[in-house]
């Protein structure tokens, strides 16, 4: 498949996304004191933990098989999937230097065993149910209009026809910032992720593991040898719980969300 043909959004029937890839390694130092007794993905908002929204949501979507990347307090993550029912092939892999890399390194760890497309989402998110049912498609990214007063990390800019002209991701001026936040969540297909694994694995020779694999996906988009579709989050309820104000605050809009709906 060339370039052009991805700009279109054309993808061959076998590149149905059945895989999803979730990286839950990270200390989660911005939300202590809870994370030195659980990790990210087992915090609960509202009754749920992090990771059983997250396998919900991919069970919704048609996913069969989940990679999980763990690090810090791996195993109570392995007894959470142990007793919970779900649909799921799940398989984890232990990143042991979880605590002086980044999510590239653990994206790298996973890598050895991705011969497919693939989900990849990180594991302090929450969203909707229904929220990745379109990332069965592969080379799909979920992007949400950039609000200033909330979100901060990388964001992005696209082109008339919704693909990614750039990811701007470090320290960027305010004024520099792109249109669009980048939710965390991209799918991709085995072409897109055999160019990304060749990026990552030269950071990983040259001992850059504290690197975000965003980074490497931006420099794919700025060399035009990787294209993603916007996956449009605007309307979609979604959030990120990276500290004790973002847990209030999504505890708060699932209490609302209970009451509007009536249950």
């Amino acid at each position: 498949m060339n370039y052009s043909q991805k700009q279109h959004g054309i993808n061959t029937p076998d590149e149905r996304v059945e895989t999803a890839v979730l990286l839950a390694a990270g200390l989660g130092r911005r939300i202590q004191p809870i994370s030195q007794w659980k990790p990210k993905c087992l915090i609960e908002a509202g009754g749920f933990t992090l990771l059983e929204c997250t396998i919900r949501a991919l069970e919704f979507a048609g996913i069969k098989k989940l990679i999980i990347v763990t690090g810090h307090l791996a195993e109570q993550i392995d007894s959470f999937i142990k007793s919970m029912d779900h649909n799921l092939t799940i398989h984890t892999i232990h990143n042991s230097k979880f605590a002086s890399t980044n999510n590239v390194y653990s994206l790298w760890l996973a890598g050895k065993e991705l011969n497919e497309p693939f989900l990849l989402l990180e594991s302090d998110l929450i969203y909707d149910t229904q929220a990745l049912k379109e990332f069965v498609i592969p080379d799909r990214i979920a992007l949400d209009l950039y609000k200033p007063e909330l979100h901060s990390g990388t964001t992005a800019n696209l082109s008339k026809n919704g693909f990614i002209q750039e990811l701007l991701s470090g320290t960027v001026s305010e004024e520099k910032k792109g249109d669009y936040k980048t939710v965390n969540i991209c799918s991709l297909s085995v072409h897109s992720w055999e160019l990304l694994r060749k990026k990552i694995e030269k950071c990983i020779k040259k001992n850059d593991v504290n690197l975000f694999y965003e980074q490497a996906i931006g420099e794919l988009i700025s060399e035009k040898s990787v294209s993603l579709k916007m996956v449009d989050f605007s309307a979609v309820w979604w959030d990120e719980i990276d500290s004790i104000s973002d847990l209030k605050r999504v505890t708060e809009n699932i209490e609302s969300r209970l009451l509007r709906t009536g249950t």
